[in-house]
């Protein structure tokens, strides 16, 4: 199984947004999930209703004649696909009910798991400050050290100018100096840090992942078992 910790290592840091994004995005699934069945109890309910109307036609059709016996058989084949449908819709509720259930609980986890993270959230941000500082350090020591070779070579220059040249450079090579061993420390801080995350992240996605397919899993099961029945309807009239 491929590992979050392998991954996520971005050059500029931000697989820890990724992955909170990422989980963020589970809650916006359990919804449209919900959302969806939801939809299907509507669509199966009012299938449900018309066929309760269809029963009541054929229970008003004609009594006489050797077709007669027939009506009843079609009222009845009706009237129990009707209830069929009606018992996919409660089914399906139920998958609903079991979906907020699990949506509340997503909510509180991700809660807690936004105060847990909070401290690679912190070096993260520090680490991409920092390597900021380190790049405008490095190119302002580059450019001080080409300054002071500049007046070094030059034979017009002045000693003065050629000492606060020297100062220049030496303080930016000390500030460059200072910001990579702040960086590696921050470095060191980030990859412990963020090693944990990707575990915990993993985590919460691999019980995403499977509380999502029992869902799926009951949805379809739901179905199938309805269908089965009503396929038998189907053969009854046969």
């Amino acid at each position: 199984m491929k590992e979050f910790v392998d991954y996520f290592w971005g050059e500029k840091n931000g697989g820890f947004d990724v992955l909170y994004h990422n989980m963020k995005h589970g809650l916006v699934s359990s919804k449209e999930l919900s959302d969806h069945i939801r939809e299907r109890c509507q669509i199966e309910e009012n299938y449900s209703r018309a066929l309760t109307k269809l029963s009541k036609s054929a229970a008003n059709s004609t009594s006489v004649g050797t077709f007669a016996p027939v009506w009843q058989i079609l009222k009845n084949s009706s009237e129990r696909l009707s209830g069929l449908h009606m018992d996919m819709v409660h089914k399906f509720q139920e998958i609903v009910k079991d979906i907020q259930k699990y949506s509340e609980e997503q909510h509180k986890k991700h809660k807690t798991m936004k105060d847990q993270e909070s401290g690679t959230l912190e070096v993260v941000q520090s680490i991409q400050q920092t390597t900021q500082l380190v790049q405008k350090a490095k190119e302002s020591y580059a450019a001080r050290c080409l300054e002071y070779e500049k007046f070094k070579r030059d034979t017009g220059a002045s000693p003065k100018d050629v000492e606060k040249a020297e100062v220049k450079f030496k303080k930016a090579l000390d500030d460059y100096k200072s910001l990579l061993e702040k960086y590696t420390n921050v470095r060191n801080d980030f990859e412990k840090k963020m090693l944990v995350s990707c575990r915990n992240f993993q985590e919460v996605e691999i019980d995403h992942i499977r509380k999502m397919k029992s869902f799926i899993e009951s949805y379809a099961k739901a179905s199938e078992n309805n269908h089965s029945l009503i396929q038998q309807v189907g053969i009854f009239l046969v």
